[in-house]
């Protein structure tokens, strides 16, 4: 089959009409504008489904770059949750060693001043004071 069958198909129907035997009755400039056109027409076709095809690719490309940015997004949100109870738990374990710290020092020298005053009644009341002190910061 021709590549300009369009204009073969009418240069028949042209000549069967008009009793022409084929095209070389038709003048030459008709047929080779028709082929031209035809060619051009046909270029353009193609060219025409070779962009349908590429824009289906890059739609669908875009659809997939959509996917990962959603995805990459929740990753970065868990990411950022991750690092807000890491850095909760660091200020946390911070104040917890403080306290731990302070209460240490407490209990030192409550036993300081039981070893150094004897157990009577006013090392008690030292102990009872220092223990209250830690009472009264919470």
């Amino acid at each position: 089959m021709s590549y300009t069958y369009r204009t073969d198909r009418l240069l028949d129907a042209i000549g069967n009409a008009q009793g022409f035997v084929n095209q070389r009755n038709c003048p030459r400039q008709w047929v080779g504008f028709a082929i031209e056109l035809e060619t051009e027409l046909q270029e353009a076709t193609l060219e025409i489904e070779r962009l349908r095809k590429s824009n289906i690719q890059l739609r669908e490309g875009a659809e997939e770059a959509k996917q990962r940015i959603k995805r990459l997004e929740e990753q970065l949100m868990d990411a950022k949750n991750k690092h807000a109870v890491l850095v909760a738990d660091v200020v946390l374990n911070e104040d917890r060693a403080e306290r731990i710290k302070r209460l240490e020092d407490r209990i030192h020298r409550a036993s300081m001043a039981y070893f150094r005053d004897g157990s009577d009644g006013q090392v008690a009341s030292q102990m009872l004071q220092i223990l209250e002190e830690e009472r009264g910061k919470q």
